[in-house]
């Protein structure tokens, strides 16, 4: 009750706002895994939703081949956000990721990330944060950190989008690894 009123307070503020559910209407059979209204103890943050030609809800073979390794994992109802809500286009996204005035000063440039981003850990409670995409690290976990006093682990895995296969391998490792510390 409580995420699916922050949904649509996100969704007033942002009216582009993607969420993984949107892409789970559209590709039902991972739908188990979570998404946004999943509040299970595993918290997956993204830096934002990629925005491609077209449907963003397209099939998305890298997307679906994560879907599958957490499915494999047995990882359910787990709470898959991403940290601006806004679809990025490639070049939208490297511009909004390398301006570092905002990350050195994000409580004035990112208020609103911030504050959704705490209502969500607050309201979820997770046992584990993890980051996809280790290059966001020095951006996204300062604020995971401040946000939660640093009394929830944070782990980071290497983005699903990775087209290097070692780096899939090295992704299911480190789920592995984060699944058995539990």
């Amino acid at each position: 009750m409580k995420l699916e009123k922050l949904k649509n307070k996100i969704k007033r503020t942002w009216k582009d706002a993607w969420f993984f559910d949107d892409y789970f209407e559209w590709h039902p059979k991972n739908s188990s895994i979570g998404g946004f209204l999943s509040a299970g103890k595993y918290f997956f943050i993204f830096p934002n939703p990629n925005k491609r030609e077209g449907n963003i809800n397209e099939k998305n073979w890298a997307l679906d081949k994560f879907f599958k390794m957490l499915k494999n994992l047995k990882i359910r109802n787990a709470h898959l956000t991403d940290f601006t809500k806004i679809p990025l286009i490639k070049e939208k996204a490297r511009e909004y990721w390398s301006d570092k005035k905002k990350f050195c000063l994000p409580e004035q440039f990112l208020k609103r990330e911030i504050e959704i981003l705490e209502n969500e850990i607050n309201i979820i409670k997770p046992l584990k944060i993890i980051i996809v995409g280790k290059s966001y690290k020095n951006y996204i976990q300062p604020i995971i950190k401040k946000i939660t006093k640093n009394k929830i682990k944070i782990d980071l895995i290497y983005h699903y989008a990775c087209r290097e296969p070692n780096k899939w391998k090295k992704i299911e490792n480190k789920l592995n690894e984060i699944i058995k510390e539990n």
